[in-house]
This record gives structure tokens, C-alpha cells and sequence, in this order.
């Protein structure tokens, strides 16, 4: 149980280190529409999660190409797209931090974020983050007074590598997106009205004799001959088969009562068996039978609260004065550096002290992230998909998850975008357009930690 318990709450460690380091890497978990952005549009802006808690986090809108832009953004609840709030802003900021409070626990977000100034707008840019399940430990007491400085410890060992550094430039544009599928044939048109007759030709040549014709109809009938004699009885036919059974026939009347049986021996009076309990008295105490087997032994009742502590013992006596001391100075140059002072007065070294106990192990380490991708995938209108992608290295853990999409008319619907295990990202999308085709990649954010 105590290794379980370990377990647990390394790893409840481990995911608040995750939920942190999240912030770190937004710039691999953010999700945009793919597309080089035209001359009539701003550049996107950049969408980060951090601060995150189990009722909240933090919105941060990098917008440094554009620092006097207005910004807007959203946030829906997945999967079900429920919208939960938005905020904007116009501020000559580089980066604007929104916290945003009152959600729920255990809960996937998806956060959408554009920018506009002077009429012209920019790209959606969308991130997704989960809020904790459990609420962050409260910071420890305040530590006591320092203690004895001992000696210098032993050397320890390496210390974990780093969290990533602050998130670099945005990278270059992204490809033109492959042309689509060409559209469906266009019906044909009504046709047009009849034109006017023409003016009458000029008589042909006389044709060529034809083939014969085919052979006329068949003439009509001749008249009805006189009737023949009449013909032998035949055979007689088979037996049809068994009818239905018939409908039940009405019930008949009831019967008539019997006879009442005779009556049965009359019951035992307690009083006439007499003090069966032996008080002395003739009662109805007399009149209980004897007393049954004990029944199982009932359920332990709740753990009753903890009592109060005990009141502090009374102060020891206060110990006999000690000798006095020895006045340094009186003692000379002890350090003989030609000169009486308060360092003449220090004592010889001390031996040195025990060994002291190995400090608390250190929070799980960060080895790497690494991403992995899956697609482009092409989908066709009405259709779905269900993407697994896995962190199967050793020590990896899949944090985070998105998808990158040349979608901008809202045909894409992504249902589902969240952890399957520790090691598995599973994202479940749809194209809901009758006819168009949708391409979107699909990705996961693998961290490998160090657990000591």
C-alpha cells in the first residue's frame, strides 16, 4: 500500500511538472489553419496555456509582428464545442496574459484566437489544455530558524537537465495545401424552343422500288363448330385439407361451496402453564418463549474523531550558573598575527559532525519531447476518423495533443482530443460537408522524464 501510495503521488507530481512545462511548449501544441496568410490579413497571432489549475488557467496572445492589434478569443468545451466565454483587447502589448477562472476540473478546453486592426483580420489559431483533476498542494509552512552550520557535505551527484527554454521566432509559412477533387458536372440546360419551319424543298428524284412488304395480319375467325359429345366422369378429387380447430366453448358455472371442515383443537393458555420464568409472579412475562440464538457480529462503527492535545508540561528548573568565562583577550595573540583582537578569541576546530541523512528524492527529471505526427489525411464530406499516436519510448509520456487543418469554412468537427492511456493521444474528427474535402495532421507532444 505504501508503494502505491508512492506511486501516485509521483505521478500526481509528475503531472503538475507536466502541466507546467505545457506553458514552455505551447509553440508545439498549438493548432492554426495551415494556410500562407494573403495580403489582406494580419499574421496570426500565437496561443499559449499556462498557470494551469483544476478550476482555471491562463490565456497568453503572442502578437509581436502587430504589438497595437485588437485581439479576440474564445473557449469552447470539448467535445461537445459548448461555448464557455471570450474576452478581447487592444492594447500596444507584445504578449497579453488573461487568466480565466471558474471552469471546470478534469475538463478539455479548446482556446480560439484572432487579431484585427485597421479592417483586416488574421487566421484562427486554436490550442487545446486540460484542467488538473485535483488541486494543486498548498505551498509549505515557513521553515523554522536556520540551524548550525554543519560541515561541507560530500559532493552530490548531477542534478536533472533543465525545463526548455522560452519558445523561439515562428517558424516560416507552411506550403500551399494540394487542390481539391474537381467539382461535380453541372446538370444540362432546358431545351430551347422549336424553330420556325423551313421553307418547302424542291421535289426529289423518283426512288428506287422497295422490298416486298411483310406478310398482312391474320384474317379474323371462322365460326363455332357444333359441340361434341359429352366426356367420361372423371376421378374423385382428394380430400381438402383439416379446417381450424373451433373457437372454446363459454365457461360453465361455478360449483357450489363444500363443506366447512370440522374445528381445530382449541390453542394452549399461557397462564395455565404456569411461572414459567420463575419470578414468583404469574404474568405475561410467563407467555415469551425462550430466548433465541445470539446474532452475527455487526459491522465496526466509524473511527470516532481525534482528541485534543494534551496541555504543554511545566518548565524544567533552571540549571546552576556555569564557571565564568576566560576573557580572550587576556589570553594574548593566540593566532599570532601580531595583533590583539576579537579573532584571537576563537576556540580550536571542533571534530566534524555525523553524517547527515540523504536529503528527499528530487521530482521527476525531463530527458526530451519529442513530437509525433500522423497524416495528412484526406476526408471525404460525411466522413470520420479515429487517430491513436503513441509515445512508446522509454519513460515517455503522451502531455499533449492537436491538429493542424487547411479547413476554413468550419467542415472539420474534432469530437475528441485527449489522453487514451499514459502513453497513447487519441484524436477523433469528422468532416461534415456533403461534398468537400478536408486534409488535417494529426500530432502528440511525447515528454520522457527521469524518475529517481
Amino acid at each position: 500500500m505504501d508503494v502505491q501510495n508512492k506511486q501516485r503521488g509521483r505521478r500526481r507530481g509528475f503531472f503538475r511538472i507536466a502541466a507546467a512545462v505545457v506553458g514552455a511548449i505551447a509553440a508545439v501544441s498549438t493548432v492554426g489553419t495551415g494556410m500562407v496568410e494573403a495580403s489582406d490579413r494580419l499574421p496570426a497571432p500565437i496561443p499559449s496555456v499556462t498557470d494551469v489549475t483544476d478550476t482555471g488557467f491562463t490565456v497568453n496572445v503572442d502578437i509581436t509582428k502587430y504589438d497595437c492589434a485588437g485581439f479576440l478569443f474564445e473557449i469552447h468545451a470539448l467535445p461537445a464545442g459548448t461555448f464557455v466565454t471570450r474576452d478581447s483587447g487592444s492594447e500596444c502589448l507584445n504578449l497579453h496574459s488573461i487568466p480565466v477562472d471558474g471552469l471546470k476540473s478534469c475538463e478539455l478546453y479548446q482556446v480560439t484566437v484572432r487579431t484585427q486592426q485597421d479592417g483586416k483580420i488574421s487566421d484562427l489559431r486554436r490550442t487545446t489544455v486540460t484542467t488538473l483533476c485535483e488541486p494543486l498542494e498548498p505551498p509549505a509552512s515557513e521553515p523554522g530558524p536556520p540551524g548550525p552550520e554543519g560541515p561541507v557535505g560530500p559532493q552530490g551527484p548531477e542534478g536533472p537537465q533543465g525545463i526548455p527554454g522560452p519558445q523561439g521566432p515562428a517558424g516560416a509559412d507552411g506550403r500551399d495545401g494540394r487542390d481539391g477533387q474537381p467539382g461535380v458536372p453541372g446538370r444540362d440546360g432546358a431545351q430551347g424552343p422549336i424553330g420556325p419551319q423551313g421553307p418547302e424543298g424542291p421535289q426529289g428524284p423518283t426512288g428506287a422500288q422497295g422490298p416486298i412488304g411483310p406478310q398482312g395480319p391474320e384474317g379474323p375467325q371462322g365460326p363455332i363448330g357444333a359441340q361434341g359429345p359429352r366426356g367420361t366422369r372423371g376421378p374423385a378429387g382428394a380430400d381438402g385439407a383439416a379446417g381450424a380447430p373451433g373457437a372454446d366453448g363459454v365457461d360453465g358455472a361455478p360449483g357450489a361451496d363444500g363443506v366447512d371442515g370440522a374445528p381445530g383443537a382449541a390453542g394452549v393458555n399461557c397462564f395455565s402453564i404456569g411461572d414459567t420464568n420463575n419470578d414468583g409472579i404469574l404474568n405475561i412475562e410467563d407467555c415469551q418463549g425462550t430466548q433465541g440464538p445470539e446474532g452475527p457480529q455487526g459491522e465496526p462503527g466509524p473511527a470516532g474523531p481525534p482528541g485534543t492535545p494534551g496541555s504543554d508540561g511545566a518548565d524544567g528548573a533552571d540549571g546552576a550558573p556555569g564557571a565564568d568565562g576566560v576573557n580572550c583577550f587576556s589570553i594574548g595573540d593566540t593566532n599570532n598575527d601580531g595583533v590583539l583582537n576579537i579573532f584571537d578569541c576563537q576556540g580550536a576546530e571542533g571534530p566534524a559532525g555525523p553524517q547527515g541523512e540523504p536529503g528527499p528524492a528530487g521530482p521527476p527529471g525531463i530527458a526530451g519531447i519529442r513530437v509525433v505526427e500522423a497524416g495528412p489525411v484526406d476526408l471525404v464530406g460525411g466522413a470520420g476518423a479515429l487517430i491513436q499516436l503513441a509515445c512508446d519510448g522509454d519513460g515517455e509520456l503522451a502531455i499533449s495533443g492537436g491538429w493542424t487543418s487547411d479547413d476554413q469554412d468550419g467542415d472539420l468537427i474534432v469530437t475528441t482530443n485527449r489522453p487514451f492511456n499514459d502513453q497513447i493521444w487519441e484524436i477523433n474528427v469528422e468532416n461534415i460537408s456533403r461534398n468537400d474535402i478536408v486534409s488535417f495532421t494529426a500530432y502528440a507532444v511525447c515528454l520522457e522524464v527521469i524518475i529517481p
